[in-house]
């Protein structure tokens, strides 16, 4: 019997399995990740509660007075800028923030909720990669990554990576403002103010309110020393005060319904992939079984056995099954492990370890479906 399959079936029971691997995996699971991978990535950043707000260019001292608010129960200052970076011997153009507030990042994108690996050294010069860096430079933790500023070269090391921080196009990276490099900044840009603060509201209503009514970015406002006379000061103060800043302010909680409204789209689209993967699998083995016994050489094989032809049958078909089965439940399984290191996106390893058992669990039940079906084409051939 085992000859005979290896002659008439071994191939066919290959190849089909094999086909529809493939297309499974291309068709659908492939796109099914990167769905599923957008859609993670959509409300990434906003899985940090204390990350209410982000505001324009506070001035040193507005820094204080904001934390002394009722409304605010924390405020991280940033500087920011766009540069390029150099790791490894590749250089790319990054969104890069400087502070020295690093006990405050439970407030920022680089929060422990978004953290995908972290070192176990503590380096002088920490920076804080996200996912996006990390996959077009292949740097990994502890790599030192470099920068210019006029003729100073400034060097970290990777402390850690998160994902992607998908506030700022591109992704963003965080370095530590001290020390030898905050003294070599500050010696080419002695003027240097903040760019924006992300605030932690104690009371969000309250807080906007005064963001959108009363805010002013101060650390634009230019010192009376940069102007030649005082009439051209005026005029740059009563500008400065005059206009409304609230169509700067960001205010995370809108962003995050929105991002919650577009990931659940995606999210939804991915599930739908999944459920027609598993009938298109169904269908084609149900199709290819049936095909198989319609031919008619396997029922005539075995009615010619003398000796226990229709037994051996059902073992026939038995084995058959069972081999097609290794083969897509182990096709699919390998490529739901391989898929999501290929994929742009940052996948959770809880979200592919789900995925893989819902679709082992789905090709199992495949599996039996065309052994049940088998098994009745057997029981009919035995008539």
């Amino acid at each position: 019997m085992f000859k005979y399959w290896i002659k008439n079936r071994f191939l066919l029971d290959l190849i089909v399995p094999c086909v529809l691997v493939l297309l499974v995996v291309f068709a659908f699971i492939a796109p099914m990740f990167d769905g599923i991978g957008e859609a993670t990535l959509m409300q990434s950043i906003y899985k940090n509660e204390k990350l209410d707000f982000d505001i324009p260019s506070p001035s040193f001292e507005q820094i204080e007075q904001l934390e002394n608010e009722s409304f605010i129960e924390s405020v991280f200052p940033y500087y920011y800028t766009e540069i390029d970076l150099s790791v490894n011997g590749k250089t790319r153009e990054t969104n890069l923030f400087f502070s020295d507030a690093m006990d405050k990042l439970d407030q920022t994108m680089y929060c422990d909720s978004r953290l995908i690996e972290k070192s176990n050294t503590d380096f002088e010069n920490p920076i804080l990669v996200d996912y996006q860096f990390v996959k077009d430079t292949g740097a990994l933790l502890g790599d030192t990554v470099s920068l210019t500023l006029g003729t100073t070269e400034i060097d970290f090391q990777i402390a850690a990576i998160y994902e992607t921080n998908t506030y700022y196009d591109g992704g963003a990276v965080m370095a530590y403002w001290g020390g030898s490099q905050k003294e070599a900044i500050m010696a080419l840009s002695p003027n240097l103010t903040y760019s924006g603060a992300y605030v932690c509201a104690s009371q969000q209503s309250q807080c906007k309110h005064y963001f959108e009514t009363q805010y002013k970015p101060y650390g634009r406002l230019r010192d009376r020393s940069e102007f030649a006379t005082q009439e051209s000061y005026d005029i740059h103060y009563d500008a400065f005060m005059s206009a409304s800043y609230a169509n700067e302010i960001t205010d995370f909680s809108v962003q995050a319904k929105d991002a919650k409204l577009k990931s659940e789209d995606k999210m939804n689209a991915a599930n739908q992939n999944v459920l027609i993967a598993c009938g298109v699998a169904l269908a084609a083995m149900l199709i290819f079984n049936l095909l198989m016994w319609v031919r008619n050489s396997e029922r005539i094989y075995f009615a010619s056995r003398k000796v226990r032809g229709a037994e051996n049958m059902v073992v026939y078909y038995l084995f058959s099954t069972i081999f097609q089965a290794a083969i897509l439940i182990g096709g699919i399984t390998a490529a739901i492990m391989l898929i999501p290191t290929m994929s742009e996106f940052y996948l959770p390893t809880e979200v592919v370890t789900t995925k893989s058992i819902v679709f082992i669990i789905a090709n199992a039940i495949i599996s039996i479906l065309v052994l049940v079906e088998n098994m009745l084409l057997a029981k009919k051939a035995k008539k």
